[in-house]
């Protein structure tokens, strides 16, 4: 395959992704970023894995962008999960930290098994109500899929706003 035609080949799931595939496609770039940071910094290439962990960082700040703040426990508990990892990358990136590297990479893969249920549970792009309103996958959704990931709320949340998930491109 082409550099050329592997660009057309992501162009086109890009485009043609539902929004819950797209946060998806984000969270394994992530992941994929912070295991080639991890194996650079154990290779003592301090310069690749640097690269590589900002490119995971650029794309933990465009999750926790994405979400959208209303007042969900559930919402605070995502946007808890996305503060922590944009947290602990910052040392990890300073002191080529390979093992803090392997913490954050830990929580995205539990992030990816999520969002694989939630794809799984939620195929096509969902269509808006009758009140006209944009349809999204909400934090209700996914607590019908993992509850277990939002049964405790981090006390480092109670200075955020609440905030409902939005996958809207």
């Amino acid at each position: 395959m082409t550099f050329d035609s592997r660009n057309s080949y992501w162009e086109t799931q890009v485009l043609t992704a539902t929004p819950q595939k797209l946060r998806l496609l984000l969270i394994e770039g992530a992941l994929r970023f912070a295991r080639e940071a991890i194996e650079s910094w154990q290779r003592d290439q301090r310069e690749a894995g640097f690269n590589a962990a900002l490119r995971c960082q650029d794309i933990l700040f465009e999750l926790l962008s994405s979400v959208r703040r209303d007042d969900s426990e559930i919402n605070r508990a995502i946007v808890g999960i996305y503060v922590f990892l944009v947290q602990e990358i910052q040392p990890a990136i300073r002191n080529a930290d390979a093992k803090s590297m392997q913490g954050i990479a830990k929580v995205l893969e539990e992030e990816q098994a999520t969002w694989q249920k939630v794809c799984e549970q939620y195929p096509h792009k969902l269509e808006a109500d009758a009140a006209d309103t944009p349809a999204e996958i909400s934090a209700r959704h996914l607590d019908a899929i993992s509850p277990h990931i939002f049964q405790s709320s981090p006390s480092h949340l109670d200075h955020f706003t609440p905030g409902s998930l939005s996958l809207d491109a």
